[in-house]
C-alpha cells in the first residue's frame, strides 16, 4: 500500500455504534471508549484503523459488553432485518484478533493496484458489450488466482446478460468467450458441481446470447455436462486411448477413433457441427495473409 494513501472511513461506521461504544459499562469500557474516539477522529491513519478493527472484534465477542443491545436495536430499525456484523465484516474483524492476522492480507498486495478505481470484470464486460475484442493474458501468475479471476469475470458476464434476459431486453449483447488450455479453468470430469459458472454457461448460455469455445488436449478432464452441451466439435490428433474413449461417447466419433490416434497430419480434423448430422474428415489449410510492406 503506497504510503501517500490515507484510509477513507467516512460513512463506514454509524453514529449509533459510536454511541453504544461510549456508553459501555463492562470491564473493557475504556478500550471501547478509545475505539469510539478513534472512529470520530477525522485524521485516521492505517495504524489507527487496525486498532479500531481490533477493538471492534473484541467488542463483538465480549459477552459482557453492550454489543448485544446495539445489535438488537440495529436489527429492529433495519429495513432488511440483517445484523450489523454480517458474515463478511465478521471475517474481516476476526482477522485482527490474531497477532499476524492483518499481515496475512499483505501477501495479496501484488495482485492489487491503487492506480485504478474500477472493477476489471465490469470494464471487460463494457468492452465486450461494445463489440470489442478483449484478450486476457493468463500465461503467468498463480494458477489458483488465474482460475479465480477467470470465474469472477465469467460470472459478471453471465449475470449481466441474464439480467438483460429477465428484463425482456431485445438487445442482449452477443458475447463469445474463447478459452485456451481449457482444462486449466473448466471443472474436472469428476466434478459434480452443476452450479459452476462454466457449466451454467454451457447449459444456459444460448438463451442469454453467450457462446463458449474451449480448446484442450484432455477431453476426459472436462466436466461431463459441458461435453454433453457442446454442439460443434473440431478434433485433431489425440495420442491417448483414455481421451479417445471419452470422445467415443459422443456422436459417431467411435468410427474415427483409430485414425484420431494414428494420423498426425497437420490441419487434419474430424468435424461435427450443429448444422451437420455426421462427423466429417476435413483438411484445414493454414490461414495466411500476404501483406506487402510499402
Amino acid at each position: 500500500m503506497p504510503s501517500n494513501l490515507t484510509p477513507i472511513t467516512s460513512g463506514l461506521f454509524g453514529k449509533e455504534l459510536v454511541k453504544f461504544l461510549k456508553e459501555d459499562k463492562s470491564r473493557n469500557a475504556a478500550v471501547y471508549k478509545a475505539v469510539a474516539e478513534k472512529l470520530e477522529d477525522t485524521n485516521k491513519t492505517w495504524a489507527k484503523v487496525v486498532q479500531i478493527f481490533d477493538g471492534l472484534a473484541e467488542y463483538i465477542s465480549d459477552t459482557k459488553s453492550n454489543y448485544g443491545q446495539f445489535e438488537s436495536e440495529y436489527v429492529k430499525n433495519s429495513s432488511t432485518g440483517d445484523t450489523w456484523a454480517d458474515d463478511n465484516i465478521g471475517k474481516i474483524l476476526t482477522m485482527f484478533s490474531y497477532p499476524n492476522g492483518s499481515r496475512q492480507i499483505g501477501k495479496a498486495a501484488e495482485q492489487h493496484s491503487a492506480d485504478t478505481t474500477t472493477d476489471y470484470a465490469a470494464d471487460i464486460y463494457t468492452h465486450l458489450k461494445e463489440g470489442k475484442l478483449v484478450i486476457i493474458d493468463q500465461s503467468s501468475g498463480e494458477p489458483e488466482l488465474n482460475k479465480s479471476s477467470a470465474e469472477r469475470i465469467m460470472w459478471h458476464i453471465f449475470r449481466k446478460n441474464q439480467e438483460q434476459f429477465r428484463m425482456g431486453s431485445k438487445k442482449i449483447p452477443e458475447i463469445l468467450v474463447y478459452i485456451e488450455e481449457a482444462h486449466n479453468l473448466l471443472p474436472s470430469g469428476a466434478d459434480q458441481d452443476y452450479s459452476n459458472v462454466w457449466v451454467r454457461t454451457a447449459k444456459e448460455g444460448s438463451k442469454y446470447r453467450l457462446g463458449l469455445i474451449y480448446a484442450t488436449q484432455e477431453v476426459s478432464s472436462v466436466q461431463k455436462n459441458i461435453l454433453k452441451n457442446t454442439a460443434n466439435w473440431f478434433i485433431s490428433h489425440l495420442n491417448n486411448s483414455d481421451e479417445t474413449k471419452e470422445l467415443c461417447k459422443y456422436y459417431d466419433f467411435i468410427d474415427f477413433e483409430p485414425s484420431i490416434r494414428r494420423a498426425q497430419d497437420k490441419g487434419f480434423l474430424r468435424v461435427k457441427t450443429l448444422s451437420n448430422m455426421f462427423v466429417i474428415p476435413v483438411q484445414v489449410n493454414k490461414f495466411e495473409l500476404n501483406i506487402v510492406n510499402k
